[in-house]
């Protein structure tokens, strides 16, 4: 009731051309100029790492990497909608194995800086549209590290290396968790986060992100 009330208010607008559309959150038109930057496949398998599957619903580049950027340093936090609509399209073909929705932590210091966690709020709004729990309060990041986009691939893993801990364990322990990021690029982040939910007794990790970079050297096998 709250939503339709707000949706006569605020009428729905595509989170990409901001023109008033019925449908969901991105308008048909946008949909269309997207098609060229989707990624295609849908799960696919990880080696040498420590999470076990990948998925991604576009490349990093183009109005995608411009909307991205926004949505993390500009404050447009109601673009996580129409950024997470084809990610939660791809991960419903999956969702049998999940058991639970996490997402990679930030610092305290650069929660209150920027007022948000924009891994969070795609994680809440993606367990809300495949029926899983989301959970909070388990993963934290102890430091505040130097940013990852700020430094070259070899000094990112270094950079992450113990900035993560769980503090509940018996939350994770025996799970296949879906845990989610805005970019893959590297994938030190992630990978530093799935290794620490292994280590805490997790069974699978999932990883999920809006985009990737097209630059990425992964060994990945479609499923």
């Amino acid at each position: 009731m709250f939503e339709k009330i707000m949706d006569i208010i605020f009428p729905r607008r595509c989170g990409f051309c901001n023109v008033i559309i019925n449908e969901e959150y991105t308008c048909k038109k946008c949909k269309k100029k997207l098609e060229y930057i989707c990624t295609k496949d849908i799960l696919e398998e990880v080696k040498d790492k420590y999470f076990d599957y990948f998925i991604s619903a576009y490349f990093y580049e183009d109005v995608i990497r411009i909307k991205i950027l926004d949505f993390k340093f500009n404050n447009k936090k109601y673009l996580y909608k129409a950024l997470s609509e084809e990610l939660i399209y791809k991960i419903k073909s999956f969702t049998n194995f999940v058991d639970c929705v996490m997402f990679v932590p930030v610092s305290l210091k650069r929660y209150i800086e920027r007022g948000y966690n924009q891994s969070k709020m795609i994680a809440k709004f993606v367990a809300e549209n495949i029926d899983k729990p989301l959970m909070q309060f388990v993963f934290v990041k102890i430091k505040n590290n130097k940013k990852q986009s700020s430094l070259k691939i070899d000094d990112r893993i270094k950079n992450v290396k113990d900035v993560y801990k769980i503090i509940r364990k018996n939350a994770v322990k025996g799970k296949n968790i879906l845990l989610i990021d805005d970019i893959y690029t590297t994938g030190a982040t992630v990978n530093e986060c799935s290794k620490i939910l292994k280590q805490n007794g997790a069974k699978q990790v999932i990883v999920a992100t809006v985009a990737k970079s097209v630059k990425v050297n992964k060994k990945l096998r479609r499923i």
